[in-house]
């Protein structure tokens, strides 16, 4: 049966038959195509190696996940791009219809001086104007929240083609809220540690470290090297770290008594992220505290965003009854907007 929509994400052909790993082809492809699926909408999901097959896709749209920045490696990605390419322009003359899932920005001056840092100028310079063509080659663009929408407007200009939001949706169960810390909070942090890492050393030497009482924090991210896991220790911090995945996560919300959620709020590169961390926190009934960036401002009646996540800690032991009736209005609001069949809706309007 032909697919009206059909998803590629950045998986492994192995792993769309099971567990996905990478969260963002969660998101952006398996919870959505599952939904629409339940909808009565014919959704499918394709491995990345798809787009070096000859044959045309049977759909009606194809949403293509953007490449994971190693791919600019010359080793990586010299016969993959050109692939890519035809495969988006024989897809399109062919009257489908082919949309690129931006989950961040990898275009403009800021993403460049990011690269450059990492690869030197020019490296950096060809990088960015691959990316840029690959935006430039498609109908549409998807990111998963208004900033980075309005950020890739920015950056593309009026070359730009049409760019909308779409939500990434929640994914953990739904459990009741709760907050009521004992004498040493469980803290949760969860993520990609590689992203975040100057974001957390901050938070634990500088902002938790001032508030000279016993935390217990939980990193719930990829494999940490003794020695990174050493650097980020302090004395009143009991600090651990587990291996991510979803059970983990399932887990570890449960036993946390609240989500700590840094960022480097004045890094260009971070302004368009997806709130689904502070989502999944309010959704299995927790409190979030997250520095200020713009998708996690629409969440700030159900959590804390601030520059002070360790006084806003400290406010919310002091008042704990007050933290329970948040949480439960933020999973309101995620019934209406959020959940996996909410966010399909708006990816069926594609068609």
């Amino acid at each position: 049966m032909t697919s009206r929509l059909l998803f590629i994400p950045f998986a492994a052909r192995s792993e769309l038959a099971g567990s996905i790993s990478l969260a963002s082809a969660r998101y952006r492809a398996a919870l959505p195509a599952q939904a629409l699926n339940e909808m009565g909408i014919a959704a499918a999901l394709a491995d990345y190696s798809g787009v070096q097959q000859s044959g045309l896709a049977e759909a009606d749209c194809i949403v293509i996940m953007q490449p994971k920045e190693q791919m600019l490696a010359p080793s990586q990605g010299r016969d993959y791009w050109p692939r890519l390419f035809d495969f988006i322009a024989r897809h399109r003359k062919a009257g489908k219809r082919v949309a690129l899932d931006v989950s961040d920005l990898k275009v403009g001056p800021g993403y460049r001086a990011h690269l450059a840092a990492r690869t030197g100028d020019q490296a950096a310079i060809a990088a960015e104007a691959l990316y840029r063509r690959l935006c430039l080659s498609v109908d549409l663009l998807v990111a998963p929240t208004p900033a980075l929408a309005d950020l890739l407007r920015d950056a593309l200009g009026h070359e730009a083609p049409k760019v909308i939001a779409i939500p990434d949706p929640v994914e953990v169960a739904r459990r009741k809220p709760r907050f009521a810390p004992g004498a040493v909070p469980r803290l949760l942090w969860f993520g990609t540690f590689g992203s975040h890492a100057d974001a957390l050393r901050k938070l634990l030497h500088d902002d938790l470290a001032k508030l000279d009482r016993p935390l217990n924090l939980l990193l719930l991210c990829e494999a940490l090297p003794a020695d990174i896991l050493q650097s980020l220790q302090t004395p009143q911090i009991n600090l651990r770290a587990e291996n991510w995945s979803l059970p983990a996560l399932e887990a570890a919300l449960n036993d946390c008594d609240a989500v700590l959620l840094p960022f480097n709020a004045e890094d260009a590169l971070v302004a368009g992220k997806s709130n689904n961390r502070a989502l999944q926190a309010l959704q299995a009934g927790r409190y979030f505290l997250a520095h200020d960036i713009a998708s996690y401002r629409d969440l700030a009646a159900y959590g804390y965003v601030g520059p002070q996540l360790g006084q806003a800690l400290l406010a919310a032991l002091h008042d704990p009854a007050a933290i329970p009736p948040r949480i439960a209005a933020g999973q309101t609001m995620i019934d209406a907007h959020y959940m996996p069949e909410a966010v399909a809706r708006l990816w069926a309007a594609l068609l």
